[in-house]
């Protein structure tokens, strides 16, 4: 197996073939590739490749795996233009689990969304550009143009 070459400097730290040491313990790759003293890479137009994966934008928003958008107040902005807001779980087979135990199940159609709630009761009201869940006027969850928003407080 062929090793790189490797420079070991004055403070022991190595550096292999094509790679520079700047300043504050940052190593200059090939390509424009920084990677920093705590593993992060940055990578060109400032954004950063973090663990599992994750991106760091110019913008202070995280690019997860499969095209998934991390934005501020843990709010994701999934590949299909969908938000998943806070305290809201994306599940296998399309499936939303918003807070109180309430359940998006995801249709083909955002107008014909169906909800399910804790008892197993299903709700569905449509209209023509909404389409709202109350449950002890608290929440009020309201789909138009393929985003999702979750507000809170009493209609």
């Amino acid at each position: 197996k062929p090793y790189h070459t490797c420079y070991l400097l004055k403070n022991e730290t190595y550096l292999l073939q094509n790679t520079y040491l700047l300043q504050n313990d940052t190593y200059l790759l090939e390509n424009d590739i920084y990677l920093l003293k705590n593993e992060t890479y940055l990578l060109q137009n400032d954004t950063y490749l973090l663990e599992n994966d994750t991106y760091l934008l110019k913008d202070e928003t995280y690019l997860l795996q499969n095209d998934t958008y991390l934005l501020e107040n843990d709010t994701y902005l999934l590949k299909d233009e969908t938000y998943l807001l806070q305290n809201t779980y994306l599940l296998q087979n399309d499936t939303y689990l918003l807070v109180n135990d309430i359940y998006l199940l995801r249709n083909t159609n955002y107008l014909t969304n169906t909800y399910l709630l804790k008892n197993e009761v299903y709700m569905n009201k449509t209209c023509q550009k909404h389409t709202y869940l109350l449950k002890n006027d608290n929440y009020l969850i309201n789909i138009y143009q393929n985003i999702t928003y979750l507000c809170r407080g009493i209609l």
